[in-house]
């Protein structure tokens, strides 16, 4: 067990599921939807991220 996978390990983990998933269930139609909120300095205070896949929001 490796937990600290390198960038090309990742990689190739995220386009076998995807492979698997799209195969399955079609392609996501995924559109990211990130929202980041500042200060008035201009500091990051929060945020959201997510996005819509086959339609929905997740």
């Amino acid at each position: 067990m490796n937990i600290t996978p390198t960038e090309n390990e990742i990689k190739y983990i995220r386009e076998e599921l995807n492979q698997f998933n799209n195969e399955r269930v079609g392609e996501d139609g995924h559109t990211p939807l990130n929202i980041v909120e500042y200060d008035t300095n201009g500091n990051i205070i929060g945020g959201i991220l997510g996005g819509t896949y086959w339609g929905g929001c997740m």
